[in-house]
């Protein structure tokens, strides 16, 4: 009789034991009664149900029904809504529906999009099986998201200058600008004419920008910055303190000065640093859970930027 020899003793079900018998490996894994399974090298256990549903059935389901509303079962198969602002509708359908008809052919469903100029944010999933619609809605998904970078941002965060004692000094330094613009005989202000100068009224701190797809992400935008001023220690703290920026010098984004489309003013406030590091992380956390909120934003801090300083734009 030919005798087997245990070259691995360790109980562990990633490296299980080898059991050597004549020329043949096996390795010695447990079943469902804990009992030990010769089975040999290269091969599967294929001692299982499957209908048994396992926990990472359970996980995919759960990461997906956030992406529709509730799947109901129609004659033939089943049916649900799935949210979409409609400025990505563009990227789901894709050139002359290239992309809307691979999804059909590849999660055997039907896609019913609104037009690209509709105001309707729901597209209808027709499939055979819950699994093919939590399938599709996954890859529109995961369109949306590769799409979103792409976006220009929409919306932006700022606190608004009010102070009359700036607005005055705003006007005194563009009245100067201008009257040496006009006076100038060298071209050196070339260019400078007082549209270039915006409002006194539309003054502005510029905090970060936003793309925010439809009106829900804009009322879930305004909902998480009234929540932390008004809910949290550090905004309430700052919303009840008086603000004094001292503001020095100028700063562009392009290394070209003669390129610059847009003059920044440096500001240095390290409470002000502070603050907007709890606004980058209200928003942060949004996205990092995207999943349960079913929102994303396009964050685009000038924080990020500039860690030692906070700039005004002032086009």
């Amino acid at each position: 009789m030919m005798g087997s020899v245990i070259m691995d003793t360790t109980e562990n079900i990633l490296s299980p034991p080898i059991v050597k018998s004549g020329n043949k490996l096996y390795r010695k894994n447990p079943d469902k009664n804990s009992n030990p399974l010769l089975v040999p090298v290269g091969h599967l256990n294929e001692d299982f149900d499957s209908n048994e549903r396992t926990a990472e059935d359970e996980s995919a389901k759960d990461r997906t029904c956030h992406f529709v509303g509730d799947i109901k079962a129609e004659s033939g198969g089943y049916v649900a809504n799935f949210h979409v602002p409609p400025i990505f509708y563009p990227f789901v359908i894709g050139p002359k529906h290239a992309k809307h008809q691979e999804l059909e052919s590849e999660f055997s469903c039907r896609l019913n999009i609104p037009g690209v100029q509709s105001t309707h944010n729901q597209i209808k999933i027709t499939a055979k099986s819950e699994s093919n619609i939590r399938g599709v809605a996954r890859r529109i998904a995961w369109i949306v998201s590769e799409a979103r970078p792409k976006m220009k941002p929409t919306h932006f965060v700022c606190l608004p200058v009010v102070n009359d004692v700036i607005k005055e000094k705003y006007l005194a330094f563009k009245n100067e600008v201008l009257k040496l613009a006009e006076r100038d005989q060298t071209g050196t202000f070339r260019g400078i004419e007082s549209d270039l100068f915006v409002s006194e009224h539309k003054l502005h701190f510029t905090l970060a920008t936003l793309f925010l797809a439809d009106q829900g992400e804009v009322r879930l935008a305004s909902q998480l910055l009234s929540t932390f001023m008004d809910k949290t220690d550090e905004g309430r703290a700052f919303d009840r303190s008086p603000l004094c920026l001292t503001i020095r010098g100028v700063d562009l984004m392009n290394d070209d000065p003669m390129s610059v489309r847009v003059l920044y003013m440096t500001v240095s406030y390290n409470v002000l640093l502070v603050f907007l590091n709890f606004i980058l992380l209200v928003f942060f956390t949004v996205k990092a859970n995207e999943a349960s909120l079913n929102v994303c934003f396009l964050l685009s801090f000038i924080l990020l930027q500039y860690l030692s300083k906070m700039l005004v734009s002032l086009s």
